[in-house]
C-alpha cells in the first residue's frame, strides 16, 4: 500500500463546520482551564485568609489560661493529667488540631465552653 497522503477536495461548507468544531473544542478547552485555575486560586485564598482570620495571640492566651483552670480543677477531683483531656476535648469540639488554629469568630463560644465546663467542676468562681 501506497503511503502518499492524497489531499482530498472538500466543499467549503465542510470547511466551515470544522472549523465551528475545533474552535468549540478549544473554547470549551479554556473554560475548563480557566475554571481549574478559579478552583485553584479560591483553594489558595482560603488557606491564606483562614490564617489571618485564627484567634490573635492575645484570645490564644485566654483561651489557654481558661483550659488550663478547667484542667487543674479536673485534675483535683480525678486525681490525674487532665491537660491533655481538656484540649483533647476543646479540639474536637471545634474541628482543630491546635487552640491557636481556632477561627477568631469561634473565640467567644470557646471561652464560653470553657467558662461553663469550669462552672460544672467548681460552681461559679472565676477563672
Amino acid at each position: 500500500m501506497n503511503d502518499e497522503k492524497v489531499l482530498v477536495p472538500v466543499e467549503q461548507k465542510q470547511v466551515s463546520f470544522y472549523d465551528a468544531e475545533i474552535t468549540a473544542v478549544f473554547v470549551q478547552l479554556g473554560d475548563r482551564q480557566l475554571g481549574d485555575h478559579e478552583r485553584r486560586l479560591e483553594e489558595i485564598e482560603s488557606t491564606l485568609t483562614d490564617t489571618v482570620r485564627n484567634v490573635t495571640p492575645e484570645q490564644a492566651s485566654q483561651i489557654g489560661q481558661a483550659a488550663k483552670s478547667v484542667a487543674i480543677a479536673l485534675g483535683k477531683q480525678t486525681k490525674k493529667n487532665e491537660f491533655g483531656a481538656v484540649y483533647g476535648e476543646m479540639y474536637r469540639k471545634f474541628g482543630i488540631t491546635g487552640y491557636k488554629l481556632l477561627p477568631a469568630r469561634r473565640f467567644e463560644e470557646a471561652i464560653r465552653f470553657l467558662t461553663e465546663w469550669h462552672q460544672t467542676l467548681v460552681g461559679d468562681v472565676p477563672f
